[in-house]
């Protein structure tokens, strides 16, 4: 990402908001705000260390009845909107509860993980084996009839690039499930900006939540993408589906 640039749209003209303080890092980095796609952002280098991966677990471990049952739910309407569905990739899969669930749904499932703990955990506890490297690994060659990606992008500096390659993975007709942490409406979002330390503000992970999508912002990435249509939806997960033709 060029230095004042919108990782969401690529868009110059930001308006800085004010400093914020890593909950973790104790650091000082700055917030923006993207007069473009309405986007927030704060890009704070923040990396995890092992200790922290493996909470990472710990709390998907804590996690996954819950999240099985919202993948349940996903997965059903996934196949009501595309019938033929064969095949399905769930990008940052934690240990695997789409993966599982989808399998379940007799759908051919893979996922990526890049958790080493987490891909470790999955193959120990529940038998399935993750993919650690999307890239080199050679599956982001591969095409699918679904993608799934639940809190991912929020995480990354560079967004768009996962995105991309995302949706290059698609068949023709296939679906691409998209769930952010979103930031709502204006006036919540302003409560935000002025107490961001609050617990259960977007902004009270700050250092490894990056990114704040706005709703417009997702609509723009799905027209500058190419998806043939977009919906919010709420099926397990808050998320956006795009269908790409």
């Amino acid at each position: 990402m060029l230095k004042n640039q919108c990782p969401v749209c690529n868009y110059h003209k930001l308006f800085s908001i004010r400093h914020l303080k890593g909950e973790r890092t104790g650091k000082l980095f700055r917030l923006w705000f993207c007069r473009n796609c309405h986007s927030l952002f704060n890009p704070s280098g923040y990396r995890e260390d092992d200790e922290q991966l493996c909470l990472d677990v710990d709390w998907h471990s804590n996690n996954y009845d819950d999240s099985v049952k919202k993948a349940e739910l996903l997965i059903y309407n996934l196949l009501s909107e595309h019938d033929k569905a064969k095949s399905l990739i769930d990008i940052g899969c934690g240990i695997g509860s789409v993966v599982t669930t989808a399998k379940s749904f007799n759908l051919k499932a893979v996922g990526v993980e890049p958790n080493r703990f987490a891909v470790d955990h999955a193959k120990k506890k529940f038998g399935i084996e993750l993919v650690c490297d999307y890239f080199k690994s050679g599956i982001c060659k591969q095409k699918f009839d679904l993608v799934t990606c639940i809190h991912v992008l929020e995480h990354l500096e560079k967004p768009r690039i996962l995105l991309k390659d995302a949706i290059s993975t698609l068949k023709p007709g296939g679906l691409l499930f998209l769930s952010l942490p979103f930031r709502g409406n204006i006036l919540k979002a302003l409560m935000y900006i002025l107490f961001p330390n609050l617990k259960g503000t977007p902004f009270s992970l700050n250092d490894e939540h990056i990114v704040h999508f706005s709703h417009r912002s997702i609509q723009m990435l799905a027209k500058e993408f190419g998806a043939t249509s977009c919906k919010h939806v709420k099926w397990g997960w808050d998320g956006y589906l795009m269908r790409f033709d």
